[in-house]
């Protein structure tokens, strides 16, 4: 008999089992697939700073360090330098290290098992974006959601990171060329216009460059925390409560603090006060979505012109957002 049911066995599940067995909890962790993790679904770039608060032991993960990223509106760009700022993981690496972690505490996990209804006893809701625990639990539904497509394949590059910005092929979202080394790169976009996502893909793809897929895949990414993620024995965690960073769709690191969290009776408070920047990364949202194409050019110009770009590499990072508020209210 277990004390506590996680559905979902990627990262988060697996933390937030990881957490609760270490406290002396008997944990199963129930998972559709054969296997635990995104099966590579995710693009994989963390600053190195948040991959340390995880406190996942991700050394082997790491398939690139990230030092310098060039931000692009449709006709200016800027560029960022900061030293070991991120890493590309191999996500599934990273994921079967935090299974491993999560089994060597004394979770149990249980494959090809899909959840249909609640299971008794106390249940953490890990299962992703269009979670069926906070269906079955009747929690209030995310309203906002970004659709996402990524591609990684062959492609010369030149090590940074590529942020477009593009209101017309990108709206409300940004498109992104990660290097995983020099001769290959992820690269995709985020929309959240369903209607035109087909066309973004074949009109971003041709303008990269983008080669023949080794692996490719389309995501939906909440881009709002819900409203409420826990009731009388039922958490949630990750993206299953929204716990994700509106500017860019990343919910690894902060679902990894929230998942320590999992369990407690004030959990609903805690995880909102460890993850108050999540506010913050909404406000930078809401200022971007407002932007015409004209807006984001003034905005990147004036960030090559008047040092932006030094700004956000010495007082930014990709999880704590500016220190210097006042820009985004």
């Amino acid at each position: 008999m277990h004390d506590y049911a996680v559905v979902g066995a990627s990262a988060i599940g697996c933390l937030a089992a990881k957490h609760l067995a270490r406290r002396g909890f008997k944990v199963r962790v129930l998972e559709e697939d054969p296997f635990p993790g995104k099966a590579g679904k995710c693009t994989g770039i963390v600053s190195t700073r948040g991959l340390k608060q995880t406190g996942v032991d991700f050394g082997d993960c790491v398939l690139n360090t990230i030092s310098e990223a060039v931000i692009h509106s449709p006709n200016c760009s800027f560029r960022v330098r900061r030293k070991n700022v991120a890493k590309v993981i191999d996500r599934q690496a990273f994921d079967k290290e935090c299974f491993r972690e999560a089994e060597a505490e004394g979770a149990q996990f249980v494959f090809n098992k899909r959840v249909k209804r609640l299971p008794p006893g106390k249940i953490v809701g890990a299962d992703g974006a269009l979670s069926t625990v906070a269906r079955l639990a009747g929690f209030p539904p995310i309203k906002k959601f970004v659709s996402c497509f990524e591609r990684e394949c062959a492609l010369e590059n030149d090590g940074c990171v590529h942020v477009l910005l593009d209101a017309e092929l990108f709206p409300d979202f940004f498109g992104w060329v990660v290097p995983v080394d020099g001769k290959t790169a992820r690269v995709g976009f985020g929309s959240t216009d369903f209607s035109k996502v087909r066309e973004s893909k074949a009109r971003f793809l041709k303008k990269a460059g983008a080669g023949k897929a080794k692996r490719e895949f389309h995501a939906l990414i909440p881009r709002a925390r819900r409203p409420k993620t826990r009731k009388r024995g039922v958490w949630l965690v990750g993206d299953a409560a929204g716990q994700v960073k509106a500017t860019t769709g990343g919910g690894l690191v902060f679902g990894a603090r929230c998942a320590r969290l999992v369990g407690r009776n004030d959990y609903e408070a805690a995880w909102r006060r460890e993850c108050a920047a999540l506010s913050e990364h909404e406000k930078i949202r809401r200022f971007l979505d407002k932007q015409s194409n004209a807006g984001l050019d003034l905005l990147v110009g004036a960030g090559g012109v008047l040092g932006a770009g030094f700004i956000l590499s010495a007082f930014g990072d990709m999880d704590e957002i500016l220190r210097n508020k006042r820009f985004f209210k």
